[in-house]
């Protein structure tokens, strides 16, 4: 029980803290959710993808692996490694558990769910270990991000998979233009220059390039508690200004015609595991 205390305390400081990760708990541990189903592995479609016996299909929950170009064959640097990697830790006929989270499907009908193998491993675990997938965390499916931002932090400190790769490297975000043509996974550095507000959405503006908007939903329910050993309570969202930051997610191009939420680069976050901060 303390261990696991500690585990989230450390994760939403901000990303600050060091880490524990020798003699860390089994991965079957990794993240404590009871067995809700179980099934037989048909195919392995990608690295974070695959299908049963029965035809379900089940997309891993927690991570991202690169994008298998199945049309044009040029796909995302490591896509291959992560899909033969799975297909290692999850050869056909391998009996798999189904720990699922809040949300059971993905607007596919995909099951959404972390796999246990019968050794006990999270094959997710293996992939975030050796630098094969990304931290993926889509509220309300949390409950792995703690033990999965911990791997993975450990997997970018050793320089493992993609995170020896320049495509992972992070880019300054002065390096972005509007209308910016370069859109997908992306990991971007900068200040906080203005945090302004929506209706429906807090923007942080990054070096006066990027926009990056979160749910006033998203905030409260995610972003304002983790930070509670810092500052008692909800941090509001104008704390944030002028700190530097690390934001990784999915860019989208700007709107040159629109006002400035729009006509910046865009990222949305909807969790802190998206979001390395430093006042």
């Amino acid at each position: 029980m303390l261990k696991k205390a500690l585990l989230r305390s450390a994760f939403f400081i901000a990303w600050l803290s060091t880490l524990p990760t020798e003699g860390w708990a089994e991965t079957r541990h990794c993240p404590d959710l009871p067995i809700a189903g179980q099934g037989q592995v048909r195919q392995v479609y990608d690295g974070d993808t695959i299908e049963l016996h029965d035809g379900r299909k089940v997309r891993l929950l927690g991570i991202n692996t690169p994008e298998i170009n199945h049309q044009h064959g040029h796909s995302e640097p490591f896509a291959i490694q992560a899909r033969d990697r799975l297909k290692q830790l999850v050869r056909p006929g391998t009996s798999v558990g189904l720990r699922t989270d809040v949300e059971k499907t993905d607007r596919y009908g995909r099951v959404l769910a972390h796999l246990l193998l019968p050794d006990g491993s999270n094959p997710a675990v293996v992939l975030l270990q050796e630098g094969l997938a990304t931290l993926l965390i889509l509220p309300p499916n949390i409950a792995a991000a703690n033990c999965f931002a911990a791997y993975e932090r450990d997997a970018r400190n050793r320089s493992m998979g993609i995170w020896n790769h320049s495509r992972y490297q992070p880019m300054a975000v002065t390096q972005l233009t509007r209308g910016e043509p370069r859109t997908g996974y992306q990991v971007l550095e900068g200040r906080i220059t203005q945090v302004t507000a929506s209706r429906k959405f807090h923007y942080f503006i990054v070096d006066n390039r990027l926009s990056v908007r979160v749910s006033k939903r998203d905030w409260t329910d995610y972003f304002g508690h983790p930070f509670a050993p810092t500052w008692p309570g909800a941090i509001p969202p104008q704390q944030l200004l002028g700190g530097q930051v690390t934001i990784r997610g999915w860019l989208r191009a700007g709107r040159p015609e629109r006002k400035l939420h729009y006509a910046l680069p865009q990222m949305r976050l909807y969790h802190p595991a998206g979001l390395e901060w430093m006042p």
